[in-house]
């Protein structure tokens, strides 16, 4: 349920595209102290989402900038490329200061609010890892995904739905809720690359192709096989990712079943450069007898994943022949109860 492999707003505004997008860029002043540093540096680097800038350091640790972004971007702070820290853009004043080995964001009500929520979604996650019982850990991992909607409905005039909303359907939040709210979320924000994201991959969606090859080196199309009437899951996946290994009984049984009434599996293998021949063994061995691909470049990145805002495996995604996304991130018996509700 919670495992998964990594790789190292105003309420009743509709999403409508047509609809014109408002956004302007807003002024954040950005101060700081780093004079608890043992050695301050003579700059610092600030980024956003349109760009960076090096940023000059006093003598005393202290530097000051201002920096013009679009409501809700997340200005970054680097300090001697390891000392990391950020704040939400929102045109208040905030100042950076170095304590406690560590780089913190002082002065905006937006931010201390982020704080407060990542620090409590934070234990309710981890609590769920000390219950006695299954029943007792689904209760808990209920009650944090409820805790992520009541926190979203509750701020659909901020930012911080967006930033939630990725990592409530990412958890297994409900689709029809997930799309609810981000219909919702100020179309201010459609500027900002998160919202881009989510914009994609969100339930009615369109079909985010792909092109790669498989085994025998054919590339196959994801679109062409939409084309041809089938429903295709897109699942990536690796053979070293144990979760992965995990949903492969569901889906060979889903395939079985579901395969003669159209469905296809589209798997993307983000096994690492050089693992090929293992690969081929693995699928052979494990009766995955659906369209397998490699999505692994030779430099080891997941750039196949990447307008997916796949960060982490196992994921999927269900496409209509129509190429309309029905369904996101289906584990275990889940799979099949989902095919039959759209496959007949």
């Amino acid at each position: 349920m919670l495992a998964a492999c990594a790789n190292g707003g105003k309420e009743g505004v509709e999403n409508d595209a047509t609809q014109e997008v408002i956004s302007s860029m807003i002024s954040n002043k950005i101060s700081g102290d780093l004079s608890a540093l043992a050695e301050i540096p003579s700059s610092i680097t600030v980024e956003w989402q349109e760009g960076s800038i090096e940023v000059s350091v006093g003598e005393n640790g202290k530097f000051f900038t201002i920096v013009d972004t679009y409501e809700g971007d997340g200005i970054h702070v680097i300090v001697n490329d390891d000392i990391h820290s950020w704040c939400i853009a929102n045109g208040s004043d905030v100042s950076f200061v170095y304590k406690d080995e560590a780089l913190m964001p002082i002065g905006s009500a937006l931010d201390d609010k982020w704080g407060a929520y990542c620090d409590e979604i934070a234990a309710m996650i981890a609590n769920i890892y000390c219950s006695a019982t299954h029943e007792e850990a689904e209760a808990k991992y209920q009650a944090v995904l409820q805790y992520m909607v009541d926190f979203m409905y509750a701020n659909m005039d901020s930012v911080l739905s967006l930033n939630v909303l990725s990592s409530y359907i990412n958890f297994g939040g409900d689709d029809a809720v997930a799309s609810d709210i981000f219909n919702k979320i100020d179309r201010r924000f459609a500027v900002l690359e998160s919202y881009k994201s989510l914009k994609t991959t969100i339930v009615g969606a369109e079909l985010i192709d792909l092109a790669l090859p498989n085994a025998e080196g054919e590339v196959i199309r994801v679109s062409d096989l939409c084309k041809s009437g089938k429903w295709v899951l897109i699942d990536f996946w690796a053979t070293w990712c144990g979760p992965c290994r995990g949903e492969i009984p569901y889906l060979v049984e889903a395939y079985a079943k579901y395969a003669p009434k159209g469905l296809e599996i589209y798997g993307v293998s983000f096994d690492y450069p050089g693992t090929e021949a293992r690969w081929r063994e693995f699928m052979a061995e494990n009766n995955m007898t659906w369209i397998n691909v490699w999505g692994t470049d030779e430099d080891g990145s997941w750039r196949a994943g990447e307008e997916f805002n796949v960060d982490g495996i196992p994921a999927n995604f269900l496409y209509s022949p129509e190429g309309k996304l029905v369904a996101r991130n289906l584990r275990g018996d889940n799979i099949e109860r989902v095919l039959a509700e759209h496959i007949r």
